[in-house]
């Protein structure tokens, strides 16, 4: 059973940290830190940077060094569902960056996302490292139609 509920404001602020995101080409680690909140601690703003390898196909010829600041922050449902035997909190509004709900780590590029009724009864969003572990690879791949929830 996950029980990562984080928020925003769980992570450290105005200090460099990994997230869950790797360069699909060279797999350079990128690293964000929480520039803005607002006062809730729900929402604000992430930076992100990411040094890639010499050669790599994904960075700019002239700058291996990407950057950019992204919105973050999200809300969760009022109750879990289960997916593949596991509880999760969904997330029912988000922005740009998103915390994967299997490990906790922030995701700033792009999470494997899973809508409940199309998106109505929120999402569940994860890294591909976790995708992968726990099978939502499979779920996805089969179109969504295997049932998931209880």
């Amino acid at each position: 059973m996950s029980a990562f509920h984080k928020m925003l404001s769980d992570y450290p602020r105005d200090k460099w940290f990994e997230t869950a995101d790797t360069c699909g080409d060279c797999d350079a680690k990128y690293l964000a830190r929480v520039a803005q909140l607002d006062e809730d601690g729900l929402f604000g703003f992430v930076q992100y940077v990411v040094t890639h390898a010499p050669g790599c196909e994904v960075a700019d010829d002239e700058a291996l060094v990407d950057t950019d600041l992204v919105t973050a922050g999200w809300e969760f449902a009022q109750e879990q569902f289960t997916l593949l035997g596991r509880a999760y909190w969904p997330l029912v509004k988000s922005a740009e960056a998103v915390p994967c709900l299997e490990c906790g780590r922030l995701i700033v590029a792009t999470p494997i996302t899973v809508f409940i009724e199309r998106g109505e009864k929120g999402m569940l969003t994860f890294c591909p490292e976790c995708a992968l572990a726990i099978g939502v690879d499979r779920v996805l791949r089969d179109g969504g139609t295997r049932r998931c929830g209880p």
